[in-house]
């Protein structure tokens, strides 16, 4: 397995549609942009349920520069229909780097960080235990099982009815060292009362991305606590509880750091800083396949394009004279030596690139290739 490079990215967010439109229904196509956010942040968490784009929390001012009154708790959403329009929700508690899931209606926010100190002052910087979820006709908040440590810089899934957290750190104040987590949790969202679990983590990484995919729980990048980007792959089988190495993401701007992903009709894509979409390649050809920047969005018909043009290409006027000249060439050699000294078509006597070469040309109507297999017309 590899990755493949479809092409850059147009958006921020990495998200799969809420449900497959089938091919004979009609459908609104998607808005060719969308409207900015209310207000400029980063580090927020991000979550797709139905139409709506949901994004929460954030941080506010300049970059690695913390305080109190710059760490966002608003909850907004995103009508996906039409690209413009924002609608402002209920708040809840200042988190930056806060983990966002959609299931069954819900939104799920787990974690995060929020800076105590006002301006000027030495950074005091807290992680999150705090766990809640909003139905969005509600007004408030709900309060959730609090994770066992605080958390924050990690993500969360949700894979069937259990919602997963890996990596991350516990901020524990100014002038105290970080604590990096060790172990993954879970928490079964279908059971009244139910707590969380802990999961062996077989490495310490935060600002990584999840993404389930074929059943399994895909950890792709983020950085070691050696404060290095890391372009390593994870894999986590939920059944078995077993952790295997996926293959690396490709280099790039501070490598898998920040990256996000999702799982997209069967295939994995994964962005990060360059803003370019990378698909994981499960056929095992070492190759790339670029789409023109042509904004590409997750329900849109591109993405059926690029796989459209890649079975196009088996029929490509190229592969049809490497295929004939294949065929040409079994059929005089197994012809036997007296069938081959009469036989003088094409593809006798050469190789098979020779054979394609000869072909062509006399298709083109160029002649025979010049002596010595050159292919080029007299």
């Amino acid at each position: 397995m590899n990755w493949l490079k479809p092409g850059p990215l147009w958006i921020t967010l990495l998200m799969p549609p809420a449900a497959p439109v089938a091919a004979s229904e009609w459908h609104v196509a998607p808005p060719a942009s969308y409207a900015p956010l209310p207000e400029a942040v980063t580090s927020f968490g991000a979550a797709v349920a139905g139409d709506w784009l949901y994004i929460y929390g954030g941080h506010k001012g300049k970059r690695h520069a913390y305080t109190s009154n710059e760490v966002s708790g608003s909850c907004r959403r995103l009508n996906l229909q039409d690209g413009f329009t924002w609608e402002t929700l209920p708040s809840d508690v200042p988190a930056q780097s806060p983990g966002l899931v959609a299931h069954r209606g819900w939104i799920y926010r787990i974690g995060g960080m929020a800076a105590r100190n006002p301006a000027g002052a030495p950074h005091d910087l807290h992680s999150h235990a705090t766990v809640s979820r909003l139905h969005p006709g509600d007004s408030r908040w709900e309060a959730l099982p609090s994770m066992p440590e605080a958390r924050s810089s990690h993500d969360a899934a949700v894979l069937g009815d259990t919602l997963y957290l890996v990596g991350g750190w516990r901020l524990r104040g100014a002038g105290v060292a970080p604590v990096w987590h060790e172990t993954a949790l879970a928490l079964d969202l279908s059971r009244t009362g139910a707590t969380w679990r802990t999961l062996p983590q077989p490495f310490k990484r935060r600002g990584l991305c999840l993404a389930p995919h074929g059943g399994q729980l895909w950890c792709l990048g983020g950085m070691t606590d050696g404060d290095s980007p890391s372009l390593a792959v994870d894999v986590l089988d939920v059944t078995t509880g077993m952790w295997r190495r996926g293959p690396d993401l490709p280099p790039g701007r501070l490598k898998g750091f920040g990256a996000s992903a999702c799982s997209l009709e069967g295939r994995l894509y994964v962005s990060g800083m360059s803003g370019t979409v990378w698909r994981l390649n499960t056929r095992g050809r070492n190759r790339e396949k670029r789409v023109k920047q042509c904004g590409i969005r997750w329900n849109s018909p591109e993405i059926n394009w690029l796989r459209q043009k890649k079975r196009r290409s088996k029929h490509s006027p190229l592969a049809g004279a490497i295929s004939r000249a294949a065929k040409r060439l079994k059929r005089v050699r197994g012809a036997g030596a007296a069938n081959a000294g009469r036989y003088r078509g094409p593809g006798f006597g050469r190789s098979p690139a020779a054979a394609v070469r000869h072909t062509r040309c006399t298709r083109a109507g160029g002649g025979r290739p010049r002596r010595g297999g050159t292919g080029r017309p007299r």
